[in-house]
């Protein structure tokens, strides 16, 4: 369940901050070139908690996951060219994505970018935006395969104090049919189809045989010939058929 984030759940945000700057600290290069105690930090969340955009994922009782989902863009966002141009008015932007470590490879991080899409087109959003860190392997192999298209990477000044280079992705919010949901109905309207075909076949009256069939017809009587109690065929009876 994706929900609205409440004041209870900010300790369990943080406890999710925590755990991906610890498993970052292994790692000889950082995915998301966060800093601890600068970013991100509880009272990030509490400023989208009361902005209203602070959302969590929970499971089993246990949250896993957060989003800051709204339409702030950065100023660097204004110099980029992107795929599909919108006022600012029409943008959801999607900020600072988490799930657990403990969580990973569940496709958590899909049905999260999934629920802000929806999200975003229940606002009557026209598209979506977003940006990662150039070094964020997972997230830049993840975003192109769920549609996003990448705009191009520039230099942010990040928060007032971290300079980096982050890639830009976007994406229509327009509701487009999957490969599978395409499929789906594809075979709804060919069933749809032959119903229809049914029923009018029902109401049919019988047609005369076509020349197909009445050839189909001959060719069997002429195989009749010369079989024991098969009658003979008067000659040139089928040359007046047609």
């Amino acid at each position: 369940m994706i929900r609205l984030a409440t004041e209870q759940d900010l300790p369990l945000v943080g406890s999710i901050y925590e755990e991906i700057l610890a498993e970052e600290e292994k790692r000889p290069a950082s995915f998301t070139n966060w800093q601890r105690g600068k970013y991100p930090t509880v009272e990030h969340a509490r400023a989208a908690l009361e902005a209203g955009t602070l959302y969590v994922a929970e499971e089993d009782g246990e949250v896993y996951g957060c989003v800051n989902l709204n339409g702030e863009q950065l100023a660097e966002y204004a110099a980029l060219n992107w795929s599909v141009p919108a006022d600012p008015e029409d943008v959801m932007v999607i900020h600072t994505l988490c799930i657990s470590p403990r969580w990973a490879g569940r496709g958590k991080a899909r049905e999260f970018v999934a629920f802000c899409e929806e999200e975003a087109r229940r606002k009557g959003k026209k598209v979506m935006r977003l940006d990662t860190y150039e070094g964020n392997l997972p997230a830049n192999t993840m975003y192109p395969k769920l549609g996003y298209t990448f705009v191009g990477g520039t230099e942010f000044f990040f928060q007032g104090f971290i300079r980096e280079i982050l890639n830009c992705y976007d994406k229509s919010c327009k509701w487009e049919l999957r490969p599978p949901q395409l499929r789906r109905a594809q075979l709804h309207i060919r069933d749809r189809h032959r119903q229809s075909g049914e029923r009018r076949g029902a109401r049919r009256r019988p047609r005369a045989p076509s020349a197909r069939r009445k050839q189909s017809a001959e060719s069997r009587t002429r195989r009749c010939e010369g079989i024991t109690g098969c009658q003979k065929v008067p000659e040139g009876l089928f040359d007046r058929v047609n």
